[in-house]
């Protein structure tokens, strides 16, 4: 089964092109306080855990990076994005998340304009 992402305002997410995509968690921040105490026994009080997604594509079109370009905008006027990660069973995980300035390489010309590298970064919230 094809993995899917979809990227968007809540309820209205739009799939994002699998085309040459690679799709990877890059990292999970954890967030806590710690300290010592008198004796100098260290506590550590666990706050939350957060993601960081990066998602590529090799070649992408320009209605495709239009969608990407039109959904980094609505983040500006509706908040915060809600993203949707399929698993292998078909079940799916959602994460609010922030999507940070994108970008891409040069512009080939085949029959229309496409775009070689591009990258976007996904913050969770």
């Amino acid at each position: 089964m094809l993995q899917t992402l979809r990227l968007g305002t809540t309820g209205s997410e739009s799939l994002l092109p699998s085309e040459s995509r690679t799709f990877n968690t890059i990292g999970i921040t954890e967030f806590s306080r710690q300290g010592r105490s008198i004796d100098g026994t260290l506590r550590k009080d666990f706050i939350n855990n957060k993601r960081t997604f990066t998602i590529s594509w090799d070649v992408l079109s320009q209605d495709n990076l239009d969608l990407i370009e039109s959904i980094y905008q609505l983040q500006f006027t509706n908040g915060f994005l809600n993203f949707i990660v399929s698993d292998k069973t078909g079940g799916t995980t959602n994460y609010t998340v922030s999507l940070g300035a994108f970008s891409w390489s040069h512009k080939t010309f085949v029959d229309d304009w496409y775009y070689s590298g591009v990258s976007i970064t996904l913050e969770q919230v």
